[in-house]
């Protein structure tokens, strides 16, 4: 049992009853600039323990309000360029994607940023994904935002298979590399060791 006051000598309610031990407080009813107060007890069938010791916190002045939700827009085809609006006040946004505009949507990222790409294998090929985010700072989270959507093509590209590349020079370095079927583009890199 979990139990709050606003003075460490106070009144103290109880505001928490379950058998898992962690709670987050949160919500409207904390007040700005405010410092509360907690302390739990340990029950079974024969009754409760005493008190444990206090811990406590200190709400922001203010506290801030939830975000509201950002506008959203995706593109892409074999991946997914999605991006919302800035919202004032947000420390993080979550993303998520559905297979049906209405139908169960998953988290699947937890960008700080107003951008995130989804690609990779689990993309299926002729399908549409719908994408919704939230907006959320310390205090929670926004509604969702409207749903924004793009459809794969009918047969996505196999990732390429790596290219054989060839070396010479000693001033500098002439670099070649064999052509790969289905590439659109090659990333060169270097290093001064072998395993570096």
């Amino acid at each position: 049992k979990l139990y709050r006051a606003t003075s460490s000598s106070g009144y103290y309610t109880q505001i928490y009853y379950a058998a898992t031990p962690s709670y987050t407080d949160s919500g409207s009813h904390l007040s700005a600039s405010t410092t509360y107060y907690y302390k739990v007890t340990a029950g079974n069938s024969s009754g409760d323990s005493s008190y444990s010791s206090v811990g406590s916190a200190t709400t922001w002045a203010p506290i801030p309000a939830i975000p509201s939700a950002p506008t959203i827009t995706a593109t892409g085809t074999t991946s997914f360029d999605i991006s919302w609006t800035s919202v004032n006040g947000t420390t993080t946004y979550q993303v998520y994607r559905a297979t049906s505009l209405t139908g169960t949507y998953k988290q699947i990222a937890w960008p700080t940023t107003n951008s995130y790409t989804d690609s990779g294998t689990h993309l299926s090929a002729s399908t549409t994904y719908y994408y919704q985010i939230k907006a959320g700072n310390g205090t929670g989270y926004s509604d969702f935002s409207s749903a924004g959507s793009g459809t794969t093509w009918a047969d996505i590209p196999a990732i390429p298979s790596a290219p054989t590349v060839t070396t010479t020079g000693s001033t500098s370095f002439d670099s070649s590399w064999t052509a790969v079927s289905g590439a659109t583009a090659y990333q060169l890199y270097r290093s001064p060791s072998l395993n570096g």
